[in-house]
């Protein structure tokens, strides 16, 4: 087909049940600092965001952790493997529940941040969340970043906080001839509390089963999904324009404390997952506020 093929995302609406309120936004770790001048070509690794903040209720949506390796990981496998075989074996560290090792087993090789970006076409799989991006233009409160195209679509990034607190993230795919694939968005939540009456998911505005943070789940043809937290008054909603597959899972390691090692809920994995056609001018929206 002639011409690019395009897709428009707009992340919106990450809202909370709160008024509005001051909020901030950081773009990956290695794009700290002063925004370039117009037209610079500084690089932005994936177009990725670190930091989303509340600063009046110091609340940063965004907050976790990455799962790091602790000296203490390789005596809990010890100890575990000794258990299994029957040893008793002196100084081992006191597990609080059992099956604690097979969290250590995996490991995070990125950061945790969000808008991480990736693309599958077929059995090829691609991913721009490590690649280049150049600052293409900005205007108070707004930045747009583009990574060129290859082997992936070319992906433009535009990030704009509006005055009400509102984030707004715009997609646009473009390749020279029609492709058909999903795009595939994660966002890492700092929602600390695995589980509690008062702290669920909702999907479609209905509670969302399993409901609780911590739950492991798949939902589909999912247009609004909230994060609900009434103990601490507040809420985080994502709604896009057109349907998506979502994945949820828990960031969960172990942590070591004075009874022992237990397990640490670090935040919630969220996969959004988005069917992308190669007829030109598919445009598509979402909104998110803290």
């Amino acid at each position: 087909m002639a011409g690019p093929v395009q897709l428009s995302l707009l992340a919106r609406r990450l809202r909370r049940a709160l008024p509005a309120a001051p909020a901030s936004c950081g773009l990956s770790r290695a794009d700290r600092g002063r925004a370039p001048p117009r037209g610079a070509g500084r690089a932005g690794r994936g177009a990725r965001l670190w930091g989303f903040d509340d600063r009046t209720r110091e609340w940063n949506t965004l907050d976790t952790l990455a799962r790091r390796p602790e000296h203490y990981h390789e005596e809990l496998r010890r100890a575990e493997v000794g258990a299994r075989e029957g040893e008793t074996i002196h100084g081992a560290l006191r597990a609080r529940e059992p099956g604690l090792a097979a969290l250590v087993e995996h490991y995070d090789a990125d950061g945790r941040d969000s808008f991480l970006d990736s693309w599958r076409e077929g059995d090829a799989l691609g991913d721009w969340s490590r690649l280049a991006f150049s600052f293409i233009g900005e205007a108070p409160g707004a930045v747009t970043l583009r990574a060129a195209g290859g082997a992936l679509p070319s992906l433009t990034k535009e990030y704009r906080l509006g005055a009400d607190g509102a984030l707004d993230v715009a997609y646009t795919l473009e390749a020279p001839a029609a492709r058909h694939g999903q795009l595939t968005v994660v966002l890492n939540l700092g929602l600390h509390v695995a589980r509690a009456d008062d702290r669920f998911v909702e999907i479609g505005g209905a509670r969302a089963e399993p409901a609780h943070f911590a739950a492991r789940a798949r939902h589909d043809r999912v247009e609004r999904s909230a994060f609900v937290d009434r103990w601490a008054g507040r809420s985080l909603t994502l709604t896009t324009d057109r349907e998506a597959q979502l994945e949820r899972a828990p960031i969960e390691t172990v942590s070591l404390s004075e009874q022992g090692a237990e397990r640490v809920f670090q935040g919630l994995e969220l996969r959004y997952t988005f069917a992308v056609s190669g007829t030109a001018g598919v445009a598509g929206a979402a909104e998110a506020r803290p």
